[in-house]
């Protein structure tokens, strides 16, 4: 791969990156993620300082945020049809964006 070095999985779904020391490729798959992440889930927090919020403290949980229930259910839709699958489940026990980033494919 460019810049030497093997590739090993960054997360379950076998994000790569060339080594542990790599930090731009890593930052660049998060703000990525982010850049997915923001718009989806601007239509289920509309209040511009709770988003703010969520992005900028990513282990908020949402819901304090003005997330709901319904607008869970929609979010992994829309995740889903990015190629992100998260189970309701797995949301509800972790409604933070760091999570959600973290499952983005």
């Amino acid at each position: 791969p460019p810049g030497g070095g093997r590739l090993v999985p960054l997360t379950p779904h076998l994000k790569p990156y060339r080594n542990a020391s790599d930090k731009h490729y890593l930052r660049s798959y998060a703000m990525s993620a982010e850049a997915t992440l923001r718009p989806l889930l601007a239509k289920y927090i509309r209040e511009e300082d709770s988003l703010n919020t969520a992005f900028a403290e990513p282990t908020t949980d949402l819901f304090s945020l003005g997330f709901d229930s319904m607008g869970a259910f929609a979010l992994l839709d829309d995740l889903a049809a990015e190629g992100s699958a998260v189970e309701f489940t797995e949301l509800v026990e972790n409604p933070t964006v760091e999570f959600l980033t973290s499952r983005i494919a």
